[in-house]
């Protein structure tokens, strides 16, 4: 038991004089001729998820606010939300930084659109009789070539969101950071090629 007790003391001890002590940490002075470490810019991965749901989000909540806007009768209601099924699909990659992408299938829908409905608008206005005997047989095409377009935009855009933050997100590959020194400034470029 003696024993036992004694080499509690010193463990214990042992324990306090080694939490007693404070820790001496060298304090280091920089040195005026050495240039400090180059600071990186911080390069951040856009998220794949977020890009689809983006793209979904954006699409399917506009056309639920053309749904509102017309049970509440409201035409800024409903002209948002056409706004939102436009853009929405290329909400991706705006997201990803493909905004000439963005663009460009918008006004793709937006012609797949307008085709789409010129083409209703003559089938309808000039077909007084029976369908069959239109005076504009070239009316029912544009109507499937309309959709086509808008739909497959529409399509293309969500399911290629994902694929575009994997474009963005492997072109950030170079990080480029300044240096500044006591004497020198200049550029650093890190990166995989």
């Amino acid at each position: 038991m003696r024993r036992l007790t004694l080499a509690l003391l010193v463990l214990s001890a042992m324990v306090a004089t080694s939490v007693a002590q404070p820790s001496l940490t060298p304090i280091s002075i920089p040195d005026p001729e050495t240039p400090p470490p180059p600071t990186a810019a911080v390069v951040t991965q856009k998220s794949e998820g977020l890009a689809t749901g983006l793209a979904l989000g954006t699409t399917f909540g506009g056309l639920a606010m053309i749904v509102a806007g017309v049970s509440a009768r409201s035409a800024a209601i409903e002209t948002l939300g056409g706004a939102a099924v436009f853009i929405g699909p290329s909400a991706g990659h705006i997201y990803a930084g493909e905004h000439g992408h963005a663009t460009g299938m918008t006004l793709l829908r937006c012609a797949g659109a307008a085709t789409f409905l010129y083409g209703l608008a003559t089938d309808t206005i000039v077909a007084d009789g029976p369908r069959e005997y239109s005076e504009h047989p070239s009316a029912r095409p544009l109507m499937v070539l309309g959709a086509a377009a808008f739909l497959g935009g529409t399509l293309y855009d969500m399911f290629d969101a994902h694929r575009a933050v994997r474009r963005a997100n492997a072109e950030t590959g170079l990080v480029v950071a300044p240096m500044i020194g006591a004497r020198t400034a200049g550029l650093a470029a890190s990166g995989s090629f």
